[in-house]
């Protein structure tokens, strides 16, 4: 069995990869990088996941700077989320650090979209 269970949502079950309509109220660029967010979603695998671990993107994305919004679909408590990007190792094109204020239960669920972000 994996140390955990990274996968990518099923088709009809996303987040935020449909397409954004906007329409004159942001920048073209704008609005492309919201349509090219990932969502996707982590099932918790304990006791290897503790409260803090290391989330695997499905698609690598082009530099370290992106930003990331976790949320708890389904947990046994309700926690805090910190995602940081302190060390060179806290964020890279293809994982991303994620600490919890407590730790999760086997089989929690967080949902995460993350998309690049600009300066």
């Amino acid at each position: 069995m994996p140390k955990w269970l990274d996968y990518a949502r099923p088709t009809g079950e996303t987040l935020g990869n449909a397409t954004t309509q906007v329409d004159g109220l942001m920048s073209a660029s704008d609005k492309q990088r919201l349509d090219n967010a990932q969502s996707f979603r982590r099932v918790i695998s304990q006791p290897q996941d503790g409260s803090d671990f290391f989330v695997t993107l499905p698609t690598p994305m082009s530099t370290r700077n992106y930003n990331i919004s976790p949320t708890q679909a389904k947990g046994s408590q309700v926690v805090l989320f910190e995602c940081p990007d302190e060390a060179a190792s806290d964020r890279t094109t293809t994982t991303f650090r994620c600490i919890t204020s407590a730790t999760l239960s086997n089989g929690d669920i967080i949902d995460f979209v993350v998309a690049a972000r600009t300066a």
